[in-house]
């Protein structure tokens, strides 16, 4: 079986990055996955054992839930970032 897959550049630019993209956007998706992974399983995370209500205890320590919420998005897209960054790979097309 054999495709040909035919572009008009520069009107298909975009379309042609991302095709030419998609092998190293798989590989950095496989990777944050991966590592997000290894932060569970290795990196001693866990789960905390909220009292029987865990929407009271959020709520008593809503800022405390506010603050480590907002700083797990900043890790988490701060390490996705990294991996496009690894992978060569661009977003802003």
């Amino acid at each position: 079986m054999k495709t040909i897959i035919e572009f008009n550049l520069p009107e298909d630019s975009i379309e042609y990055e991302i095709y030419t993209q998609a092998p190293r956007m798989l590989a950095a998706i496989q990777e944050f996955c991966d590592q997000m992974r290894t932060m569970i399983k290795y990196e001693g995370y866990q789960k905390i054992k909220l009292e029987d209500n865990p929407a009271t205890e959020i709520e008593k320590n809503k800022e405390l839930v506010d603050s480590i919420k907002y700083q797990v998005v900043e890790h988490l897209r701060t390490k996705f970032y990294e991996v496009l960054n690894d992978n060569n790979v661009k977003i802003d097309l």
